[in-house]
Order: structure tokens, then sequence, then C-alpha cells
């Protein structure tokens, strides 16, 4: 990163892979992500790696802001230290927003959440960690439509197919309902602006959605397995649990989500 364009104002979030801080890159408000080194790696291979994500994470974001999704703009990219600025996006998270809107923004948001998804898809792209922490909400009007902005593509990029997509889609619904479970039944608003942003797809990854949900890392382990069912029914007294970012809790996830305030990139 080019010395002296980078004028630190406060530590973000510290995760287990990135640390992120807030300041001004060039007077512009922007947020620096920078990867952790490991010690228990060798040095080398660690900064390898550590370029890899970086630039795996920049591709994401490019890719995803060319095909029209609102995501922070790459102002720096230094891939031997692990770091990225990124334009600085203000607004609360959808998570730490929600819960807490009248119900016809609620909605509003609900159909922005999943058209944001749906465009990504469209697209060709999977966000991989589609937590309603990743999501800000950048504009709410009284009328027209709100603008959410998707950040933290650091586990996304390009989609094979339909399973990709289906898997983006179950992770944003475990997440949706267990940090939103009182309004868990609006998810059906995230899915109907899901299907306006990409009406060619929608249809069949919706479908390979419901069908993640009956096996795999979604399925009643033992004995139970036998007798049929999925998430919620006689068989799932087994289902792994998921946390309340959206991720098993057995995985580690790249980065730690933004604070709550949607201090993010």
């Amino acid at each position: 990163m080019s010395p002296g364009l980078w004028a630190p104002a406060r530590d973000i979030a510290p995760g287990a892979e990135a640390v992120l801080q807030s300041g001004l890159w060039l007077g512009q408000p922007a947020v620096l992500k920078i990867r952790a080194p490991k010690g228990y790696r060798h040095p080398e291979l660690d900064e390898r790696i550590r370029a890899s994500r970086v630039r795996a994470e920049a591709r994401a974001l490019r890719d995803a802001r060319l095909a029209g999704v609102r995501t922070p703009a790459i102002l720096d990219l230094d891939e031997p230290s692990g770091a990225i600025v990124l334009e600085r996006i203000d607004g609360p998270t959808v998570r730490a927003a929600y819960d807490g809107m009248p119900d016809g923004d609620r909605a509003r948001i609900a159909r922005a959440l999943g058209a944001a998804l749906g465009r990504l898809h469209a697209a060709g792209l999977v966000h991989g960690d589609p937590t309603t922490s990743n999501f800000i909400v950048e504009r709410l009007p009284r009328e027209g439509e709100p603008l959410v902005a998707v950040i933290d593509m650091s586990m996304g990029g390009r989609a094979e197919g339909v399973e990709e997509r289906g898997v983006d889609l179950r992770l944003l619904y475990e997440a949706f309902g267990s940090t939103h479970h009182l309004h868990a039944d609006e998810f059906d608003l995230v899915l109907e602006g899901y299907s306006a942003a990409c009406p060619g797809l929608a249809d069949e990854s919706i479908a390979r959605m419901d069908a993640i949900a009956a096996r795999g890392r979604y399925q009643a382990r033992g004995p139970a397995a036998a007798g049929g069912g999925g998430p919620g029914g006689a068989a799932g007294e087994g289902v792994d649990d998921v946390d309340d970012d959206g991720d098993d809790d057995g995985d580690e996830g790249e980065d730690e989500d933004e604070d709550e305030d949607g201090e993010g990139s």
C-alpha cells in the first residue's frame, strides 16, 4: 500500500482472519482491511495465502460492481501485505436495523435484500457468506426503492451452477431465521425480491435451496434419518446447528462480520 495516503481513525472489528480499520484515503472516507499473518504458517506460504485471498476478494467485488451490484469501490490493493482499501459505505447493516423497522420498511428492505443477492446470482456470482450483517442499508427513502449494498465478499466468487446458488440462498435463509426470528416468515419477501432480480434462475435456485435442506449438512444424523423428514420434522432432531452468521459452527469463516452500526466495507 502506498505510504502516506492512508490516515487511520479507529479500528472497527478485529477478526480471526482480518482487521478492519476506519479512516481516510486521500481524504475520502474508507475502510482498510488487513489479513493478519498466521504465525503457525511458514512466512512464505502465509504471504502467498494472504495475497491469494485478498486478490480473490478484490476480483469478486470488481465483478459484482461491473454487474451493477452496489459494492464498495476498491481504492488500493497491496497483495504482499494482504491489505485492501475500500470505499466506506455508511449506513446500518440489515442485521442491526431490520427488527426495529416499521412493518412497511421491513417489507421493502426484505425485498431489496433478496434483490441484491439475486443480482449477484444473475451475474454468475455467489456471496459465500450472505448473512444480514453483510448487507448495508445505504438509502431508505420515504418512497421508491431502498438501496442495499453488498459487503465482505471474501468467501464469494464465480458460481459454477445451481448448487452454489442454492447454498447461498440456504445460508441466507438460516441466518435470517436465526437473527430475525420474530420476523422469520418475512423471508418469503426476500424470495420475492430475489425472484424479481433473476427471473431466469430463481425457480431452480429456490428449488435447490429446499433440496439442500433435506440432505447433507442440514439433514438429521443417525437412525432418525431413515425415517425421512427435513429440518423441523421428526427427522430434524439431529440437524446440525447453524450459527447466527449462517456458517456451520464447525466451519471457520474467513472474516468476522462488521460491527452492528454498519461501519463495514
